[in-house]
C-alpha cells in the first residue's frame, strides 16, 4: 500500500530522477530518497533499511547490472527495479534472470507505481516465507531433540508419513524402515480391525489419549503413553506424541510391592502384638494367682507362730526366754508386713 518509501535511485541524470520521484508521489508514495551514480556512492548507500532500488541500466561510470551484482554480494534482500530508456527486451530478460525484480522503460513510467507496489509485496511474501522456513527448521530441530516420539500418520492407511529422530532410535529402526510400517505393526495393543473405530473417534473428538506398547526391531516391547490429535490440513492427518513410560511403570510396580509388603508387615506386627498382649495377660493372671496363694500359705503358719509366741509371752518366763519370745514376735511382725 502506498505510503512512506525509502528508495535509492541509481541514475546519472537528475532530471530523470525527478521524473521518477514525481511518478512515485503520483502513485501515493512519500519518497525518502537518495540519488547515486557511481559504484563507490552506491556501496556507501546500501543499507538493510532500504525498501526498493530503482536503477538505470547504463551510465557513464556505472551500470545497473553491476549495482545488482553488488547488492547480491552484500546479501541484502531489497527489490531491484531497472528503469531505462535504452534497454531491449532480451537484455531486460537477462537482467531478470540475474535477479532483478522488474524492469520498465522511462517513457512508460505510469507503470512505476504498480511495479513498486508489486515488488514490495513480493519482498514481504518472500521474507514471510523465509521466516516461516526458519521457524519450521527450528521447530523440526526442537522436535528431533524431544524426549518423546512424534509421529505423523495417514488416517486412511495407518502408515507413518513422518517421524522425528527419537522414533527410529527408540525402536532400533532406520527412518525408511519406520515409515514403511503401520500403527498396528509397532503397537501390539491395537488390532488392524480396530483402526476404523479409532479414526472415527479421533475425527469426532479431535484428540485421543491413552496407553499402549511399542515393539522394537528385536521383538521386545515397552509401555508408552500417547496423545493423538486430528489435524485437518490439506486433507487430514493424525499427529501423535508418544512417551516411553517404562520408568514410571517400574516406579508404580515398586510402590505397589512396597505397599503390599507394608500391609504384610503391619498384619504380622498386629498378630505379634495380639499374641504378646495375650501372653502378658496370662502372665499377669498367673502372677496374681501365685501371689494370692503365696500370701495365704505364708500367713497361715505365721499367724500360728505369732499366736503361740504371744501366749508364751503372757506366762511367766525367765529373762532369756522373754528376750527370745520378743525377738520371735518382732521377726514375725516384720515378715507379716513384707507379705502385706
Amino acid at each position: 500500500m502506498p505510503g512512506p518509501l525509502r528508495v535509492l535511485i541509481v541514475e546519472d541524470r537528475l532530471t530523470d530522477a525527478e521524473l521518477i520521484l514525481r511518478e512515485l508521489r503520483r502513485a501515493g508514495f512519500i519518497p525518502d530518497w537518495q540519488r547515486v551514480d557511481t559504484e563507490a556512492d552506491f556501496a556507501a548507500s546500501l543499507h538493510p533499511d532500504l525498501e526498493v532500488i530503482l536503477s538505470d541500466y547504463s551510465m557513464p561510470a556505472f551500470s545497473g547490472l553491476r549495482a545488482l551484482e553488488m547488492l547480491q554480494e552484500h546479501g541484502l534482500d531489497i527489490p531491484f527495479i531497472i528503469v531505462s530508456g535504452t534497454i531491449g527486451e532480451d537484455t531486460a530478460v537477462a537482467a531478470m534472470k540475474q535477479g532483478a525484480t522488474d524492469y520498465l522503460l522511462k517513457d512508460r513510467l505510469t507503470r512505476l507505481g504498480p511495479a513498486v507496489e508489486q515488488a514490495l509485496e513480493q519482498g514481504r511474501l518472500r521474507r514471510e516465507r523465509q521466516r516461516s522456513g526458519e521457524a519450521l527448521r527450528l521447530f523440526r530441530a526442537l522436535v528431533d531433540h524431544s524426549v518423546d516420539i512424534f509421529e505423523v500418520i495417514d488416517p486412511e492407511t495407518a502408515r507413518f508419513l513422518d517421524v522425528n529422530e527419537k522414533g527410529p532410535a527408540e525402536l532400533g529402526l532406520s527412518r525408511a524402515e519406520y515409515l514403511s510400517l503401520r500403527v498396528f505393526d509397532i503397537d501390539p495393543t491395537i488390532a488392524e480391525s480396530d483402526w476404523p473405530q479409532i479414526v472415527a473417534e479421533l475425527r469426532t473428538a479431535g484428540s485421543l489419549s491413552g496407553e499402549g506398547r511399542h515393539r522394537r526391531k528385536d521383538g521386545t516391547t515397552f509401555p508408552v503413553e500417547f496423545n493423538a490429535k486430528w489435524v485437518p490440513i490439506d486433507g487430514a492427518y493424525i499427529v501423535a506424541a508418544v512417551r516411553d513410560i517404562t520408568a514410571r511403570k517400574q516406579t508404580e510396580a515398586a510402590l505397589i510391592r512396597a505397599h503390599e509388603e507394608l500391609e504384610t508387615r503391619v498384619a504380622q506386627r498386629t498378630a505379634d502384638l495380639s499374641a504378646a498382649t495375650a501372653a502378658a495377660e496370662r502372665a499377669n493372671r498367673a502372677k496374681s494367682e501365685f501371689l494370692s496363694r503365696m500370701s495365704h500359705e505364708l500367713r497361715t503358719p505365721l499367724h500360728a507362730i505369732l499366736g503361740f509366741a504371744q501366749l508364751l509371752e503372757a506366762e511367766g518366763n525367765t529373762e532369756e526366754e522373754a528376750d527370745n519370745l520378743a525377738q520371735i514376735i518382732r521377726a514375725g511382725n516384720h515378715l507379716l508386713g513384707l507379705i502385706n
